[in-house]
């Protein structure tokens, strides 16, 4: 991992006061100090470290894990004007360590419903509120961030948008369109394509089967997304929807995909050979996935929890990989993004691609409304001076849920 990762899993507005709470991995040695900010300034109060044992548990390999933890407060302003982003700050630049790594939280009323627990349960592993509304509204942040850094492009620019495994909107809901532009969303889910079809008035929706073709027409979009779906799909399944991919992008297209890299095995409990074997094969199959089991039969059978390489990715050699390669005929461009920094071609551009915990930093339990809970007293912090060891995978889960592709497939 290149960068620090880190996690805001709580937010909280009380009496003019904003508060954040989670975890970040020390930078190490050579970085120096660290700090947190908020839309682009220093918190009024910062508490850091705090014990987090349950993370040091995940990231057995990483020094001082288990002293992660932070809880940050400062005063809203006047110019804040209801958005806020938050950001991990490497202090000896002043600069936040990645820059797509940061999180974005609103506090302006929705412009549309909310789905129903069970609904956003289906779509990220949870039913928490908060959480829908942070993750939604960062990955929207991040998409467009990484359109203006690689291709100095924004979504106004793009006519016609598709959001393949929209869910029950929890990014989709975030676009606003102009008269001229299209934005349609399909997911294998039908009943959440019908929740989004009567509540989300700007968008087009379509319900799909599990397999390609789609009723969609050739060159039909100009940008599409893709948050978590790769992530659940089969080697075989994956290859045969990046030709649907290709069939449907319009020349030139942008495509922006997300998978589960390096970060998220790291926090998934696989056992240090399986991670071993995922390095030199490049995919792993983690097994089934039960989220859908109540919309699907069988569900579990298609959908999987799976863990791309940025290697896998990017070669372009025979075998597996020939998929990727084999889109570029339709002169598209993927990107994808991941924990390892995945990028993909499928057209003639490749390269640069997203961010580690990109919208993917997902899952973070945040808790919009509640007051913060007072940070962990000292004397429950792990020994500082020794070096976590690998954790027994007998172990129960942590608590921890976030910045891990969906977070469907890691608790």
């Amino acid at each position: 991992m290149r960068f620090p990762p880190w996690c805001v899993d709580f937010v909280s507005i009380d009496r003019g006061t904003i508060g954040i709470r989670g975890w970040a991995i020390p930078a190490g040695r050579r970085s120096g100090p660290t700090s947190f900010s908020i839309n682009g300034r220093p918190f009024d109060s910062t508490t850091y470290p705090i014990g987090r044992p349950d993370i040091g548990d995940l990231f057995w390999f990483a020094d001082d894990a288990r002293l992660s933890g932070f809880l940050c407060r400062s005063r809203i302003l006047e110019s804040d004007r209801d958005e806020y982003r938050f950001d991990y700050l490497d202090l000896q630049t002043g600069k936040p360590f990645y820059d797509l790594h940061a999180y974005y939280h609103t506090t302006a009323p929705d412009r549309f419903p909310l789905p129903e627990p069970f609904r956003r349960a289906r779509v990220h592993g949870g039913s928490d509120e908060g959480a829908f509304r942070l993750e939604g509204l960062s990955t929207y942040k991040k998409f467009e961030a990484i359109l203006q850094q690689q291709f100095g492009r924004r979504y106004t620019d793009f006519p016609a948008i598709l959001d393949w495994g929209c869910g029950c909107s929890r990014v989709l809901r975030h676009f606003k369109p102009d008269p001229m532009q299209t934005v349609t969303g399909i997911d294998i889910d039908a009943d959440n394509v019908a929740w989004c079809a009567a509540n989300i008035p700007f968008g087009r929706f379509h319900h799909i089967d599990l397999m390609p073709p789609t009723p969609l027409a050739d060159a039909s979009f100009d940008l599409m997304i893709g948050v978590s779906v790769f992530t659940h799909l089969s080697e075989a399944d994956q290859n045969l929807w990046l030709r649907e991919l290709a069939r449907i992008a319009k020349p030139s297209a942008i495509l922006l995909m997300t998978t589960h890299g390096a970060f998220t095995i790291c926090r998934s409990g696989q056992s240090e050979a399986a991670f071993a074997t995922w390095v030199q094969s490049g995919f792993m199959d983690g097994g089934g996935n039960h989220d859908l089991a109540h919309q699907i039969k069988n569900s579990a059978d298609y959908y999987r929890n799976v863990f791309h390489t940025e290697k896998y990715i990017n070669k372009t050699g025979a075998g597996t990989s020939t998929s990727w390669r084999s889109c570029r005929a339709s002169s598209a461009t993927i990107r994808t993004s991941s924990s390892c920094r995945s990028s993909s071609g499928c057209g003639a551009k490749l390269g640069c691609t997203a961010p580690p915990n990109t919208s993917d930093a997902l899952r973070c339990r945040a808790n919009i409304g509640a007051p913060i809970p007072p940070p962990m007293p000292r004397s429950h912090d792990p020994r500082p001076d020794s070096r976590p060891r690998p954790p027994d995978r007998r172990a129960r889960r942590s608590r921890c849920r976030c910045g891990a592709g969906d977070g469907r497939a890691v608790g």
